[in-house]
């Protein structure tokens, strides 16, 4: 593990803001670039979908979903209600509890979206190192997970 970090120093205090900064401006920057890609898909469609696909998982509870995306159980509910009308995923009882199923729809959706942004998005990185890229990925996915596991959540 890396050295620790000193709260108390304002050199530590503004490299973090910065960083937590700059990934929220390019979470906003890129959302607003590709939104329109994702065609009628709202942004938490979209991720319910990304996130079924990028996680190996043809199923999965309605209330991890909302657990992951940190919305209550209702809100999730009008989201995948909303791709099930788009035929994207079916939503089903399972041994008590609703789940949601990406269909074949919904994985060629996001085939499309990725294959619409990806000559943009590749032309957008080629001014960095691949290396840089590749740390840099490791590093916020790191991140995310430290995020993802805190007690409170």
């Amino acid at each position: 593990m890396a050295g620790a970090l000193d709260s108390d120093d304002p050199a530590t205090r503004a490299m973090l803001l910065n960083l937590f900064t700059d990934i929220a401006i390019l979470e906003h920057l890129t959302r607003e670039r590709f939104n329109p890609a994702a065609g009628d898909l709202d942004a938490r469609a979209f991720g319910v979908i990304n996130y079924l696909v990028r996680q190996k998982k043809s199923s999965e509870k309605l209330s991890t979903l909302a657990w992951c995306f940190q919305v209550d159980v209702p809100s999730m509910t009008e989201t995948v209600e909303a791709l099930a009308r788009l035929k994207l995923v079916e939503i089903d009882w399972v041994d008590g509890d609703r789940c949601v199923f990406v269909m074949a729809a919904g994985v060629a959706r996001h085939e499309s979206f990725l294959s619409t942004v990806a000559p943009d998005v590749t032309e957008l990185m080629s001014e960095f190192d691949p290396e840089a890229l590749r740390i840099t990925a490791e590093t916020l996915k790191e991140l995310r997970r430290t995020f993802d596991n805190l007690p409170d959540r």
